[in-house]
């Protein structure tokens, strides 16, 4: 199904926080093992990284992480930080978790740019487009595998889109 669009050598770079919100808006999850499998089989893949923002007390998490790495993804994961709020806005909230992976997906893609000629995003956050124009400039071919209602319309104009529910019947879980 893809393997028209894709052309070359072609790396995947996913978000996990957006594929989380995929999820919650298709009503179904991804199976990551079929994922990569259709990767594979649709494309000349040459690698599959995925980015993750995990609780390191949570074991739930750590055994997705080696599930992922098992079946070939290159992950890079990053523990989440606790933010507490400043004195004055206790009263609110004692605090929150953030955990962003944003950058290493930028620096990854860039340092590696040379090893591949599709660059396939799988997330709808906006801070990606200047990213993929500065990749589109050098001559790459972009890809945002987005849900329609979990992208930004910056990546809907960056790249070109591919709603990834077409993709059910191959990596629904």
């Amino acid at each position: 199904m893809i393997r028209r669009w894709v052309k070359g050598r072609v790396a995947v770079f996913i978000d996990s926080g957006n594929v989380y919100f995929y999820e919650k808006n298709l009503g179904w999850q991804i199976e990551f093992g079929k994922l990569m499998a259709y990767l594979k089989n649709e494309t000349r893949l040459w690698k599959v990284f995925f980015y993750i923002a995990f609780d390191p007390e949570n074991e739930k998490q750590k055994k997705f992480i080696e599930f992922l790495k098992t079946r070939g993804f290159f992950v890079r994961a990053k523990e989440i930080k606790y933010i507490k709020y400043k004195p004055e806005q206790e009263a609110v909230k004692a605090g929150f978790h953030k955990g962003n992976i944003d950058v290493e997906l930028v620096i990854d893609a860039i340092q590696n740019k040379t090893r591949y000629d599709t660059f396939v995003l799988f997330s709808g956050d906006s801070d990606f487009a200047p990213l993929i124009t500065y990749l589109k400039n050098g001559g790459k071919k972009c890809f945002v595998f987005s849900v329609k209602t979990n992208v930004s319309k910056e990546l809907l104009s960056a790249g070109n889109f591919f709603d990834i529910a077409r993709l059910k019947r191959y990596i629904k879980k």
